[in-house]
């Protein structure tokens, strides 16, 4: 009886395990079934793939073959000929034309550039002619009339100035701490410079006074007389021959071997370097008249 009821007793299944363990089974089979039907779509388009890129290059053989064996037939039927012929005429007559067109423009230029060779060439020997027309001429840079002295409303100041520039300590006589120029001797100076007309009265030159007393006809400074100057040196850069005679220079003085502007004492650059780079020097122009066939300086 008992034997009857144990075999006839039912065995208990876990619902929950079965269908875990059929979906583990199913989602193995589809990952299985899509990485194979993945690599079946992927062989598939490679081998595609290839094949279009091998009738490809059939093709561009084929082309290529059918393009060299035209031209062969081409060439040796004489096709080109014409065109080369054409071509090589072009070329010719477009050489032609090039030598043509240089050769008239040499010839319009040679007449400007003969101008400008024979314009330099008469510039530079009116500039020889008058190189020595500054030998003598004294202008220091202490001397603030001279800065630019044809602007100067007070041109006798002017003259009285420069003829300064010629005085040395000779010229004066010492009583005490007084030191005393006679006029005539000024007068003197101004004249080897210039022939205009001036009047003898009191002015500054270099700093000191030059009291002018008309009675004595002399000039009295308080201190002794320097000559220990920079001297103002000049080269010509242009002349203009006309009734007055205008020369143009650059001006500079040396110090401690450096080219330095009169006027403003900037150092411009190593006395060494002066033939390159003369260009920064600032230009003066001087107007001299004739007088008896020599040149005079005219303010």
């Amino acid at each position: 009886m008992e034997r009857k009821k144990l075999e006839n007793k039912t065995p208990e299944i876990d619902i929950n395990q079965m269908k875990m363990e059929l979906l583990d089974y199913i989602k193995t089979q589809v990952d299985y079934e899509s990485k194979e039907a993945a690599k079946r779509l992927n062989d598939r388009y490679i081998r595609e793939k290839k094949r279009k890129i091998f009738f490809l290059w059939v093709i561009i053989f084929i082309l290529l073959f059918g393009y060299l064996i035209t031209t062969v037939f081409l060439i040796k039927d004489h096709y080109f000929d014409k065109y080369i012929v054409k071509v090589e005429e072009k070329l010719v007559d477009k050489d032609k034309q090039n030598k043509e067109d240089h050769k008239d423009k040499e010839e319009t230029d040679k007449p400007e550039e003969k101008n400008d060779i024979s314009e330099e060439i008469k510039k530079q020997e009116l500039i020889n002619k008058y190189s020595n027309i500054f030998d003598g001429f004294k202008i220091t840079k202490g001397n603030s009339y001279l800065n630019d002295f044809y602007h100067n409303e007070n041109k006798n100041l002017v003259l009285l100035s420069l003829g300064a520039e010629y005085l040395t300590k000779e010229d004066f006589e010492q009583d005490g701490d007084i030191y005393i120029l006679k006029d005539n001797v000024l007068a003197s100076k101004i004249e080897t410079f210039t022939k205009n007309s001036f009047e003898h009265e009191t002015f500054t030159y270099n700093n000191i006074e030059f009291k002018y007393i008309k009675t004595l006809n002399c000039y009295f400074i308080n201190k002794e007389f320097d000559t220990n100057k920079e001297e103002v040196k000049r080269v010509i850069v242009s002349v203009k021959e006309d009734d007055t005679l205008e020369i143009t220079t650059k001006e500079y003085y040396i110090k401690d071997k450096y080219i330095i502007d009169p006027t403003t004492d900037i150092k411009l650059m190593k006395e060494s370097s002066f033939d390159k780079n003369n260009n920064k020097l600032q230009e003066k122009t001087y107007r001299f008249k004739k007088v008896d066939d020599k040149y005079y300086m005219d303010i």
